[in-house]
């Protein structure tokens, strides 16, 4: 599934009066390069960081030049062997490993883009060469100049949209099932210049990081939040109403995300595994209740309920820095509300620590009807329609990297999936909603081949 990839960004041809900046990749910086594609079931995204590439860029005339290229073996969409049917059959990159965009020309030129604090767009025109077939292209930019230490910045973004046929690439049939027609192709690149590059004098105004995607976030998906009817307790104005319209807010997170708070907790008193709610659904974290007088927080990693808050928004919720100090605040004022007793034990992790050094003997050997009824029960806050991601359709998924992801046997792999650790959900469960959800062995899509070895 992947499509034409690595747009280019600055470009231009040479002009006179003066010589080019040559601006390379900043490495402070994430590069990415993220594709979609509509499917039957569901989107389905992938994301590299593997980019590499070089542009020059006169600030005088607005035009310049430069090369693009991507990795096709390094695309990530989520599943493993979707990755390497991807690698051989769609991008074939034995044969094709990168994909080249050249840029010659930028329209309409850019004088003056060093000069920063504002957004300018163009187009970037050139050529893309994908599976040995090369065509004219034209990009959408928006670039943002800035500095540092003396060293200009520039970042780009941009969109473009590619078909199969056009580059000769077979439409995938098997592991995608029947795909649309078209790829959109996402950028997002930043580019520095050299120690003490000449031109005009720019402000020390650094950049944002240029990635449009969290680099432990391989499938980014918009929130599709469905409406909640929940009855708020505290007025809109108060440290405690901010605090607990926060829990419900994607925009806590960073670009990309899809969770609230509440997709993983609850705020009532538990009275079993989980905190089941009025909907049935089991939760994979511990409620929210009593957490502001828990002694510590995040094994002692955290202070207070806020920064707990922020350590989590780095985790699960694509916000490398955390959250602010004023919305730890209003959190930790809401989960005061909530926390009446004045003294609540610490949170045992030990489960959790045990949970990650294991996997599931015998995966697909579990009972699928009670594993149906189990899905309902353990994964429908978040897979559902309208909710933070789709619903789960058995027969696409394997096996292994179910278990991986909900035992978070490796942390970035999962993504956004937080962990469901063995006291929540036992081996036996886990291993009825794998069965279910792997499909039928004569039908489901992927096979299982690496069997993940169980720890005694």
């Amino acid at each position: 599934m992947r499509p034409s990839l690595l747009l280019a960004v600055l470009l231009a041809p040479q002009v006179a009066r003066g010589a080019p900046l040559p601006l390379t990749l900043d490495p402070s910086r994430l590069a990415q390069i993220r594709f979609s594609i509509a499917a039957p079931l569901d989107e389905i995204v992938g994301v590299s960081t593997a980019v590499s590439g070089q542009v020059r860029y006169d600030d005088a005339t607005g035009q310049g030049s430069g090369r693009i290229e991507v990795d096709l073996s390094r695309f990530r969409t989520g599943i493993r062997l979707r990755d390497r049917d991807l690698r051989k059959e769609f991008f074939q990159v034995d044969r094709y490993p990168k994909a080249v965009l050249d840029v010659d020309a930028l329209d309409p030129a850019l004088p003056g883009l060093l000069a920063p604090g504002r957004d300018v767009a163009a187009d970037a025109l050139g050529s893309l060469t994908l599976h040995g077939v090369t065509r004219r292209v034209r990009v959408p930019m928006t670039f943002r100049a800035g500095s540092r230490a003396g060293r200009p910045l520039v970042s780009a973004k941009g969109k473009l949209e590619v078909r199969y046929e056009d580059f000769g690439i077979p439409r995938p049939r098997m592991l995608f099932l029947k795909l649309g027609r078209r790829v959109e192709v996402e950028i997002a690149l930043a580019f520095v210049g050299p120690p003490g590059s000449p031109g005009p004098a720019i402000a020390a105004v650094d950049l944002p990081d240029a990635g449009l995607f969290h680099p432990g976030a391989v499938l980014p998906v918009a929130h599709l939040a469905r409406p909640r009817r929940r009855r708020l307790q505290f007025a809109a104005d108060t440290p405690e109403g901010r605090g607990e319209r926060l829990l419900d807010d994607p925009g806590l997170g960073g670009p990309g995300n899809a969770l609230t708070c509440l997709s993983c907790h609850a705020t009532g008193d538990e009275t079993e595994r989980g905190d089941v709610g009025k909907d049935g659904t089991i939760r994979p974290a511990w409620s929210l209740w009593d957490a502001a007088h828990r002694p510590k927080l995040w094994q002692g990693l955290a202070p207070d309920a806020g920064s707990a808050a922020a350590l989590c928004a780095r985790l699960f919720m694509l916000a490398p820095g955390g959250i602010d100090r004023g919305r730890r605040g209003d959190l930790g004022a809401y989960l005061g509300k909530i926390s009446p007793d004045d003294v609540a034990p610490p949170l045992d992790y030990r489960v959790l620590a045990m949970t990650r050094k294991t996997g599931l003997k015998d995966p697909v050997k579990g009972d699928p009807a009670r594993g149906r009824a189990l899905v309902a029960r353990f994964c429908e806050s978040c897979h559902a329609e309208g909710a933070v991601r789709p619903p789960l359709t058995p027969g696409l998924y394997e096996a292994d990297d179910i278990v991986s992801r909900v035992r978070w046997l490796d942390r970035v792999d999962s993504h956004q999936m937080p962990p469901f650790d063995l006291a929540r959900l036992p081996d036996a469960e886990l291993r009825d909603i794998v069965t279910y959800l792997a499909g039928n062995e004569k039908t489901r899509i992927f096979q299982r081949e690496h069997p993940v070895a169980a720890t005694p």
